[in-house]
């Protein structure tokens, strides 16, 4: 259960850095479009790596690497598409 709670844990502060690099950008730019992006981006990032997590101690199984592949690809292609918005306005 440590491990678990550990595992949220560092999903929830790689969060808190991403949405802080988000804050930062929208400063600059004045866009908060941006954080939608990055939001997409993070929150696909860390589903990839909490997919990976070794339950047990084994090593990730092809449904693991499968779930990690889905939502990979779904971060970024929603997290691209909303980028490339964010940058034409």
């Amino acid at each position: 259960m440590t491990s678990l709670a550990a595992l949220w844990g560092v999903a929830a502060l790689f969060l808190v850095i991403v949405m802080s690099a988000a804050w930062l950008v929208q400063k600059r730019t004045g866009q908060g479009g941006w954080a939608d992006a990055f939001w997409s981006l993070g929150l696909g990032a860390a589903g990839v790596g909490v997919a990976l997590f070794p339950i047990d101690g084994a090593a990730p199984s092809l449904r693991q690497y499968l779930a990690a592949l889905l939502i990979g690809l779904w971060g970024l292609r929603l997290g691209l598409h909303i980028a490339i918005r964010a940058a034409h306005e």
